[in-house]
């Protein structure tokens, strides 16, 4: 069985002209890849207006929570 979790949360984008801009996103894990984080953005979001997925491992985001 592939089990999934996903929590929705908010980050900012920082734009060039130092604006802040609030950004939704949805951390993902998966039992199917174990020890990635996968962070996914909304099309509307992005500058070509598909979605996007980043993807690093988890022990990186356990780094940047401390």
């Amino acid at each position: 069985m592939d089990v999934t979790v996903e929590q929705p949360s908010h980050g900012r984008l920082i734009t060039a002209e130092q604006r802040e801009l609030p950004v939704p996103a949805t951390f993902r894990y998966t039992a199917a890849d174990p020890l990635a984080v996968h962070v996914d953005f909304p099309p509307e979001v992005s500058l070509d207006g598909a979605g996007a997925t980043w993807t690093f491992g988890r022990t990186l985001l356990e780094a940047g929570l401390q």
